[in-house]
């Protein structure tokens, strides 16, 4: 009875699946619902079933004791926060392991027992990845921007404290603690098995209430923050570093394996002076503090909140969805024109399956149909209203979709040079540039180019020959005669490439099939704003395969 009651407390109501909706049971090592409220895990939980449950899912949490039972296995998606314990994936789920901490008890054996692997570490990710594990991709951890909020005036008068730390000892002496201590700054601790490591001074209390921790991160001078030795090396970064940001604290702490962007917004150490200096520094600086918690707050909102983390979540999820109910699906149909005619491609070709890929009719080939099939997933009434510009003329779209269609093709009519493109600064809703980057010398520079003209809302669509094909770009540097005048061969590494020419752009990757052969390759788009990825990616999901997306 007690037990029932502790679950309502905490559920308030159990989710009754809606006919059509799928269904996602989150699975923590919480072991008992009374003490649930003392595990971060349990409020990462709850803040991730809200943002699932927006994007149209019906979700179930479960603590340890819960994990095998029959209610949790009637759901159609397992998510897994894998911490301390190894839960095993039932056959007839999809099971998606989010691997937040403790990734020494977790084997490479466990990693392939779900069908998709999250680690919150870009470095131990692509450490995983490189011991031939296919199923692996990186999922920072993040925050709720409403329940870690910037605290008012009057509460940063009431919570304001020098030094800041809030976190358990596991009964061993915390690293910046340890690197602090002694000191004779305000240092104030908050947290569990303190007492026996550091003087009852520092001591404040034992808990704070997560709904009320933003008013003592915000409202600190500096907060503090540190990993254990496993996490650090591995680059698993700290939960509080997210929510001490959105609460718009300055950060200390210790340094981690490939922080990225992160690091611009916190200040880290590695040794007990450079913390002692840092200190020092910032407490006589608070102009510097408030710009970098300022910025920070900015950058994790923008980028890493649950809200985003459910939209990865459910890129993955639909993706496996529409493989699992996918048939093999082939037509002799053209999805540009309806035809059933078709005759060898250029140089009497055909595709690797024995299919004659060229369209007699609209003379399209196997990648105009495959892009056509992603474009047919954007809403018309969106289209309607854009004006494009398309690189050298192609079947895989339509003029009446767009409000104007200006054409260009290279030395002929309309002819511009992609490395300087002769229009004015968001000329552009859209620009289609399809098979002619590996023309371009400077791809990189036309790339630029492309992104100067398109409106802050616009976009890319972009292919090149067979990335799919292909790990590494081969690049020759000149026309390579004998490949077709290409510069060069992309390489999947492409997205690596024109991201690291334009720092902060947004990607779509999707994986589309010609239904007339068979043949699969990549359809990219680029955009410079968040708002435009997330449109395009609401409408793509469950449509088409997304491979990758860039946040």
């Amino acid at each position: 009875m007690f037990v029932s009651l502790l679950k309502s407390i905490f559920h308030k109501k159990r989710p009754i699946k809606s006919e059509g909706n799928l269904s996602v049971v989150i699975k923590t090592p919480v072991t008992k619902w009374r003490r649930a409220k003392n595990w971060g895990d349990y409020h990462m939980a709850v803040l991730l079933k809200k943002e699932l449950e927006c994007e149209g899912y019906d979700v179930l949490i479960q603590i340890l004791p819960e994990w095998y039972n029959d209610e949790g296995n009637t759901y159609d998606i397992t998510i897994v926060f894998r911490g301390l314990s190894r839960y095993e994936p039932q056959s007839h789920q999809i099971n998606i392991m989010w691997n937040i901490s403790h990734p020494d008890l977790v084997s490479d054996d466990e990693y392939e027992s779900y069908d998709k692997v999250f680690i919150a570490s870009s470095f131990w990710a692509k450490k995983i990845a490189n011991r031939g594990i296919e199923n692996i991709e990186t999922m920072l951890q993040c925050t709720d921007p409403i329940r870690f909020q910037k605290p008012s005036d009057i509460d940063k008068k009431k919570y304001n404290s020098q030094l800041l730390f809030v976190g358990n000892s596991r009964g061993e002496l915390r690293k910046i603690i340890a690197d602090l201590l002694p000191t004779t700054l305000n240092l104030i601790v908050y947290g569990k098995n303190w007492t026996k490591l550091i003087p009852k001074k520092y001591l404040k209390g034992k808990y704070i209430k997560n709904a009320e921790l933003y008013k003592y991160y915000g409202s600190a001078d500096i907060l503090l923050n540190d990993h254990w030795d496993d996490m650090r090396v591995k680059g698993y970064i700290s939960n509080r570093i997210y929510d001490g940001l959105a609460s718009e604290a300055f950060i200390v702490s210790d340094k981690v394996q490939e922080m990225g962007d992160l690091e611009k917004f916190i200040q880290t150490y590695e040794s007990k002076n450079e913390l002692l200096d840092c200190i020092t520094y910032y407490l006589a600086h608070p102009e510097e503090r408030l710009k970098k918690s300022q910025e920070g707050r900015e950058f994790v909102l923008n980028n890493h909140t649950f809200k985003d983390r459910a939209k990865q979540f459910s890129v993955c999820i639909e993706n496996m969805v529409l493989l699992k109910n996918q048939c093999v699906k082939r037509t002799q149909k053209c999805n540009i024109c309806g035809s059933k005619e078709f005759k060898p491609g250029p140089f009497g070709r055909l595709t690797k399956t024995g299919d004659m890929p060229h369209c007699l009719t609209c003379g399209s080939l196997e990648r105009h149909r495959l892009i056509r099939t992603v474009w047919e997933k954007i809403p018309a009434d969106f289209l309607s209203q854009k004006k494009v510009l398309q690189f050298s003329l192609d079947p895989s779209v339509d003029s009446a979709w767009f409000q104007e269609h200006e054409i260009s093709i290279y030395e002929h009519r309309n002819s511009i040079d992609l490395q300087n493109i002769n229009r004015e600064d968001a000329s552009y809703d859209v620009v289609i540039c399809n098979q002619i980057l590996e023309h371009v010398a400077d791809d990189k520079k036309a790339f630029n180019e492309i992104l100067r003209v398109l409106t802050d809302d616009g976009f890319l669509q972009m292919t090149v020959p067979l990335p799919i094909r292909k790990k590494i770009t081969e690049d020759w540097g000149y026309p390579k005669e004998d490949f077709h005048g290409h510069y060069r061969h992309y390489g999947i590494d492409l997205i690596e490439h024109f991201s690291q020419a334009h720092p902060g752009v947004f990607l779509i990757n999707c994986k589309a099939c010609d239904d007339v052969t068979g043949v699969e390759d990549y359809v990219f788009f680029w955009m410079k704003s968040k708002k435009t990825r997330d449109y395009l990616l609401d409408n793509l999901i469950g449509k088409i395969e997304i491979e990758r997306y860039l946040t």
